[in-house]
Order: C-alpha cells, then sequence, then structure tokens
C-alpha cells in the first residue's frame, strides 16, 4: 500500500480537530433542590459529523451532586471532562441528593467536523 494514502487520512482527521466547528449549549440549573432530565441538542450543518463533546460545570452547592453520572462534592465547582461523542444531542441528568443551597452553570461543546 502506498505510504500516502496511509499518511493522509491521518492528516485530515488532524485538521478536522484543529478546525472543526464548535457548537455550545449552556444551562443554568436555577433550582438546585430539584432533579433535573433535559435534552441537550445543537443544530449542525448537513455536511457536519460530531466527534466531541466537552461538558464543563461550575458553581457551588452546600452538598454532592450528581450530574451525567459524575459525583461532585460540595463546595466551589471546576469539572470539565471531554471524549468522543458521535451525536448531535445529549442529556443532562441532576440529581440533588440532600442540596439545599447554590447554583451551576453547565456548559456542553460539541466539535463537528
Amino acid at each position: 500500500m502506498n505510504k500516502i494514502t496511509i499518511f493522509a487520512p491521518a492528516v485530515l482527521m488532524f485538521l478536522a480537530s484543529c478546525f472543526g466547528s464548535k457548537y455550545k449549549q449552556n444551562v443554568i440549573i436555577e433550582d438546585v433542590t430539584k432533579p433535573l432530565n433535559q435534552v441537550i441538542q445543537v443544530q449542525i450543518e448537513p455536511d457536519e459529523y460530531v466527534d466531541k463533546l466537552t461538558i464543563r460545570i461550575s458553581g457551588n452547592v452546600n452538598d454532592t451532586i450528581i450530574i451525567n453520572r459524575f459525583v461532585i462534592p460540595p463546595g466551589e465547582i471546576d469539572f470539565s471532562s471531554k471524549g468522543d461523542y458521535y451525536y448531535h444531542e445529549t442529556n443532562l441528568e441532576y440529581n440533588p441528593m440532600k442540596t439545599t443551597e447554590g447554583h451551576i452553570e453547565v456548559e456542553f461543546i460539541f466539535l463537528a467536523y
């Protein structure tokens, strides 16, 4: 097999990760005492495909919470998770456990190419 045939797809994947489109969706959880289950969806161009998803969580709570299977301890929140993802929608699942006060902002960043 030709070396260029193997090398070209690797270069295209690298360029797509550098120059892909970013689609953001922010959710502010105003009432931290109630559970929340919400669909997060972004409109992408017809010729684009989602490749990565980053979830950023920030805020402050007085007890442990669970957001999308991430257990977050009480106090100041500054959390980020990035991974491969191939859909233009996801769920926000929030479980307050015993939290009674605080504020939370969740940012979803979809990278498409």
